[in-house]
């Protein structure tokens, strides 16, 4: 569903097709919209100076550019303080946390209930000290999650 091509020698434009579930306010029944946008990524046999001019054209005006870079640098320094305050502990991350109701939702048991309910029951089961079986299933699941977070960058 992706057509790649150069938009510039630095960069490369790809673009995708997404389809999404809406409800349609008209009629109160679901309906699919498609969303065709591009997704811009640096050409990897180009140098990076050459990416980066290319880049740069992709936003314009200037001050743009400047606040597109600001942002970045923002979240990047966001990123870095947040993995430092989780290193000090044994939290639960926002992608722990997807993970672990992504495999409760590829469960039968659980496959019909939300995020929120997954998460909502997984959570009452990890602190349920009075239940030693429900609490290992509960930590189990946790080990899982924290098993595939490990090789999700490779």
């Amino acid at each position: 569903m992706a057509e790649t091509k150069d938009v510039v020698l630095g960069v490369v434009e790809t673009e995708l097709k997404q389809k999404q579930t809406v409800l349609d306010l008209d009629s109160g029944t679901d309906a699919e919209i498609l969303l065709i946008y591009k997704k811009f990524t640096a050409n990897d046999k180009a140098p990076v100076t050459v990416q980066l001019a290319a880049a740069a054209k992709l936003v314009s005006p200037d001050e743009k550019r400047v606040e597109a870079l600001c942002a970045y640098a923002t979240s990047q320094a966001y990123r870095v303080a947040k993995e430092g305050a989780l290193s000090k502990g044994n939290y639960l991350s926002a992608q722990l946390r997807s993970k672990i109701v992504g495999i409760m939702q590829n469960l039968d048991a659980f496959s019909e209930l939300s995020a929120k309910e997954c998460f909502e029951r997984w959570l009452s089961g990890y602190k349920d000290k009075a239940n030693v079986k429900r609490q290992a299933s509960a930590a189990k699941l946790l080990e899982r999650a924290k098993a595939t977070e490990e090789f999700s960058d490779l």
